[in-house]
């Protein structure tokens, strides 16, 4: 009888074992916070929990027209990445360079990872392309990237080019 008990009590801690070793701790942590009718980034960064990594990002999708480099007639696409050290900085000085939003431009695109993608009006009067911000961000690496696009892309195209990107962290620190 006295047996359970103990057996239960081994399978009870060997249970809280493996649970704490699969726990994932996070260094940056990206807040989307509404105030008012706006959106607003908000990036926590916990510098003591792991050094900061250069990365390096490469889109494996571009839509036919774009070659990296370069861009369709009349189109832009720019993609930018931050490391944990930069978004630290930008946190601390508070020089977000993400910009505000208005709520009614916002969709999150779930799949593979999370995208933020925002729709705004070009401010050229004579042009027909809207600018299309998607951010994805990778709160476990430490590291944000952020497509910046000038085009007549459908958000289909710019979330294909999202989820195609290759992002390595290397093993130089900053």
């Amino acid at each position: 009888k006295r047996i359970w008990p103990v057996a239960a009590a081994v399978a009870a801690l060997t249970a809280g074992i493996s649970i704490t070793a699969v726990a994932v701790n996070y260094y940056l942590k990206v807040h989307l916070k509404e105030e008012g009718q706006v959106l607003k980034y908000y990036i926590e960064v916990d510098k003591e929990q792991k050094e900061a990594h250069q990365i390096e990002v490469h889109p494996t999708y571009l839509p036919k027209g774009f070659e990296a480099e370069q861009a369709a007639e009349g189109d832009s696409i720019s993609i930018i990445s931050y490391n944990a050290a930069e978004l630290y900085r930008m946190s601390q000085l508070e020089e977000n360079v993400f910009a505000e939003y208005r709520k009614d431009s916002y969709t999150a695109v779930e799949g593979e990872q999370k995208l933020d993608l925002f729709t705004r009006k070009n401010e050229k009067v004579d042009s027909d392309r809207e600018i299309t911000d998607v951010y994805l961000f990778s709160e476990e690496e430490g590291y944000g990237v952020w497509i910046w696009s000038e085009s007549s892309l459908e958000q289909e195209e710019l979330v294909k080019i999202a989820n195609g990107l290759e992002i390595t962290v290397l093993e130089e620190t900053v």
